[in-house]
């Protein structure tokens, strides 16, 4: 690459393609600092990955590059995009990468002039592997100013075991191991509007189907309306009266003893029963779905005083971890298992689990510690 009275030009190398001897000769006739264009190139050139694929070709390795993450001066933008995959050569290896960032850098050629052009910037995934349909790692690095490829598919075939696709390919995204994400934590996270509430219902929904029970905490409703399918909708609507008016129940309920005040024992006590029965092997109900909002549940703030004594209503972050402790208490009695019993899904999580620092209230600071253990 170099840059000679206003002219840029870029020169690959085919790796591993040899001149036949009658090219050898053509060259060897040309001048000094000559180009010649083959217009009939040898079927070893044709048949090159490089040659093959130049319709593809958006870029060549930058400098800085490393084993995760590449760099790529971009020659062509034609598709390119944030989240799309792009491919080139270590080794023998097709690596995938997958693009995340640009930007417009300047440098100087040729001691005064100056050349602009898009830097990108690409995550490493893996090389495809086609027999179990997921990424391998790769352990090094491309060669400097290696090809980078455009990666993209015109024919999209849809695979009913992904949960998404790679932007513009087929390569799907799927699940491992469906107890792995419920015995370890799973987030998902992302902006207003992005899809988060979908995928998590999707996740639900493979859950049920692999036979594992699930517990949503709902804010938005939404689950009651995308899952009515799955919930018997007169039995729940009569199970959450029961518990409002057991919650609703302990507003005048004022003891001696601080701690018998209120609803708050009862309507932990009713939950875990109804919990209970839930996680009973022989139940074939496999979801549940609480709205914390829907409940009023009391608790006793102070000694009882001339007959009265001060009375606070439980927050959502509160009655989340009355439902969460019972949820355990639950699948604690069952026994140790190798899988997945019940999944605790919090929709809008910040607001049911919020961080300690968000917190007004010293009752949601503490609910937050309970549901988080």
């Amino acid at each position: 690459m170099g840059r000679d009275e206003g002219i840029l030009l870029r020169a690959i190398e085919i790796a591993d393609t040899g001149a036949t001897k009658e090219i050898s000769d053509q060259l060897s006739a040309l001048p000094p600092n000559a180009v010649v264009s083959l217009a009939f190139p040898d079927e070893a050139i044709s048949q090159a990955r490089l040659v093959k694929s130049k319709g593809n070709l958006v870029g060549l390795v930058a400098p800085e590059t490393s084993i995760e993450k590449l760099l790529f001066e971009v020659v062509k933008d034609d598709g390119l995009e944030e989240g799309r995959l792009v491919e080139l050569q270590i080794g023998e290896r097709n690596v995938t990468y997958q693009i995340v960032n640009g930007v417009t850098k300047e440098e100087i050629v040729q001691q005064k002039n100056t050349h602009g052009f898009a830097r990108a910037q690409a995550q490493k995934i893996g090389e495809w592997d086609a027999a179990s349909k997921r990424f391998m790692f790769v352990k090094w690095l491309p060669a400097p100013n290696a090809p980078v490829f455009l990666k993209g598919t015109a024919n999209f075939q849809p695979t009913r075991d992904a949960i998404g696709h790679f932007p513009g390919t087929d390569y799907p995204v799927s699940i491992k191991s469906i107890d792995d994400l419920v015995t370890h934590n799973t987030a998902v996270l992302g902006i207003l509007g992005i899809g988060k509430s979908m995928l998590a219902i999707e996740l639900v929904e493979r859950m049920m189907a692999a036979g594992i029970k699930v517990v949503c905490l709902d804010l938005t409703n939404q689950y009651s309306s995308e899952l009515a399918c799955y919930i018997n909708e007169a039995k729940e609507s009569a199970a959450t009266v029961a518990l409002q008016g057991i919650g609703e129940s302990g507003k005048n309920k004022v003891r001696q003893n601080v701690e018998d005040g209120g609803s708050r024992t009862a309507f932990a006590e009713a939950i875990g029963v109804r919990m209970r029965e839930f996680m009973k092997p022989e139940n074939s109900s496999r979801l549940m779905i609480f709205n914390p909002t829907h409940f009023e549940v009391w608790r006793q703030d102070s000694k009882i005083f001339s007959g009265n004594a001060s009375m606070a209503s439980l927050s959502p972050a509160e009655i989340t971890q009355i439902i969460s402790q019972a949820t355990l208490d639950s699948v604690a009695a069952l026994g140790m298992t190798d899988k997945a019993r019940v999944c605790l899904v919090y929709e809008e999580a910040h607001s049911l689990v919020p961080e300690w620092n968000s917190s007004v209230a010293d009752g949601d600071r503490s609910a937050s510690n309970g549901s988080a253990r």
